[in-house]
C-alpha cells in the first residue's frame, strides 16, 4: 500500500559523468561563441590599425575605412584591403574603424560618413584628398593607394547608379 521512499541521490559514477558532460558542454558553447578562436577578419585589421590621430601625424598617406561587421560590401572588400596593407603597408597607413563602435562617432560625424564601406583618403601631410562610398574592386583600391603614395591626385571612377549601386568616388576640393 505505501511505497518505500526512493533515493534521489546520484551514485559516484553518475556524478562524475554529469560533471564531465557539463564541462564538455561549457567548452563547446565557449568555442562556438568565440568562433573556435578565430577573430573576425575586420576585428583583426582594426586591432592592427594605428590610432587615426597617430596615423595622420606620422608623415605617411592614410586611408581610413569605416566598416561594419554586418556589411556585405565591406566583407567583399576586406581581402583587397588586406592585400593592399601587405603590399603597401610600409608606405601607407590603412585604418579600420567600426561604425558600430561608439568610440568613433566623432570621426563618423567629422567625415560625414553616410554609407559603408566609406574610405577617406589623406596625403602625407594629413590633408584630406577624397573619399569613396561603396564597393571598390581590388584594382581600384590598388590604384587609389598607389596614387596616394606617389602624391598624385586620386583617380575618379565612374559611378554606377542603378539597382546594384556600386559606389561613388568623390574628390575633395580645397576650401
Amino acid at each position: 500500500m505505501s511505497q518505500a521512499p526512493t533515493s534521489s541521490r546520484l551514485g559516484r559514477w553518475q556524478r562524475v559523468v554529469l560533471l564531465i558532460t557539463s564541462l564538455l558542454l561549457a567548452i563547446a558553447l565557449f568555442l562556438i561563441r568565440s568562433g573556435f578562436g578565430s577573430q573576425d577578419e575586420f576585428e583583426q585589421l582594426a586591432q592592427k590599425s594605428l590610432e587615426p590621430e597617430v596615423a595622420l601625424a606620422n608623415g605617411k598617406p592614410t586611408m581610413i575605412e569605416f566598416y561594419a561587421e554586418w556589411c556585405e560590401a565591406c566583407k567583399e572588400m576586406a581581402p583587397s584591403m588586406i592585400d593592399i596593407e601587405q603590399k603597401f603597408g610600409k608606405k601607407i597607413n590603412i585604418i579600420f574603424l567600426n561604425v558600430d563602435n561608439a568610440r568613433w562617432l566623432d570621426l563618423i560625424d567629422k567625415y560625414k560618413v553616410v554609407g559603408i564601406p566609406y574610405i577617406v583618403f589623406f596625403d602625407s601631410g594629413a590633408v584630406q584628398k577624397g573619399r569613396s562610398i561603396g564597393l571598390r574592386t581590388a584594382d581600384q583600391i590598388e590604384r587609389l593607394s598607389d596614387a596616394l603614395i606617389k602624391g598624385e591626385s586620386i583617380p575618379l571612377f565612374p559611378e554606377r547608379i542603378s539597382d546594384d549601386f556600386e559606389g561613388d568616388m568623390l574628390q575633395d576640393s580645397p576650401d
